[in-house]
């Protein structure tokens, strides 16, 4: 059980080390600048807004939550694997 919750730590932090690299890079502000409805991420002379991070850590988090609730779905599903295997085993 211990090394499913170090491997379920392991792959998180990874992802989110992953994620934040994407969502954080000043490439991703300029590319949603071009967007129509998004020009608020980024002012005229390329600085970067206060209003923008707010909303890449918005999408950076529930982007986070989704492949969390992912893997811990697919982590419980081996789980009860498990459990329900050393159930039907006899004695």
């Amino acid at each position: 059980m211990l090394n499913l919750a170090l491997g379920k730590s392991v792959q998180t932090s990874i992802l989110a080390a992953l994620l934040f690299y994407v969502f954080a890079n000043p490439d991703m502000f300029k590319m949603m600048r071009k967007v129509p409805g998004f020009k608020f991420v980024m002012k005229g002379a390329g600085e970067i807004t206060h209003s923008g991070v707010a909303a890449h850590a918005v999408v950076f988090s529930l982007v986070m939550l989704l492949c969390v609730w992912l893997i811990n779905s697919t982590m419980l599903k081996q789980y009860v694997n498990v459990v329900e295997g050393l159930e039907n085993d006899t004695y």
